[in-house]
């Protein structure tokens, strides 16, 4: 399995995480950290790996992580939390059920989901532009400033669009 970048514990400034079994957010941490290797390119993100698993971090590197940690945190986030509440077992797919607690519908799920992946674009363009301000210091890696992300769009977009529900303009 890969190095990860960052763990539950990074989580915490951006977002508190419900009681999960071990193993269960992972897998989506791991799909966070795929989308963030095509935003820094093959090169740069293997070095990124290689020294955080060192722990040779520093100057621009350690600020390169810290810029990419919300990147990764939220898109973490919008990946797990529409199976939040379900999980796969021998007897198939199980929702979550209590005396204490109701699932949340798929509606407020959604918009939960579009609000994190928005924060993780979001936050992918600030690491982008970090990268263009800073490319001299990671100059091996991108050949000129266009590799940086400046002439290109976000790798994602949203995942759910979420419109503002209110009067239709014939009730008003």
């Amino acid at each position: 399995m890969e190095h990860l970048l960052f763990s539950r514990d990074d989580f915490a400034p951006y977002q508190e995480l419900p009681e999960l079994d071990e193993g269960r957010l992972e897998p989506h941490m791991h799909e966070a950290q795929r989308r963030l290797k095509k935003a820094l390119g093959e090169q740069l993100y293997a070095e990124l790996v290689r020294l955080h698993k060192a722990e040779e971090l520093g100057n621009d590197w350690l600020e390169l992580h810290s810029h990419a940690l919300p990147v990764l945190v939220y898109g973490a986030l919008a990946q797990f939390w529409p199976f939040s509440q379900t999980s796969l077992t021998r007897a198939g797919l199980r929702q979550k059920n209590s005396d204490y607690s109701t699932s949340v519908d798929a509606r407020t799920l959604a918009s939960q989901v579009s609000i994190f992946d928005g924060r993780a674009l979001s936050y992918e363009v600030e690491l982008r532009s970090w990268l263009i301000a800073h490319a001299s210091s990671f100059a091996g890696f991108y050949p000129d400033r266009a590799h940086c992300g400046d002439s290109q769009p976000a790798l994602r977009t949203a995942s759910v669009v979420v419109q503002a529900i209110g009067r239709p303009a014939y009730r008003r």
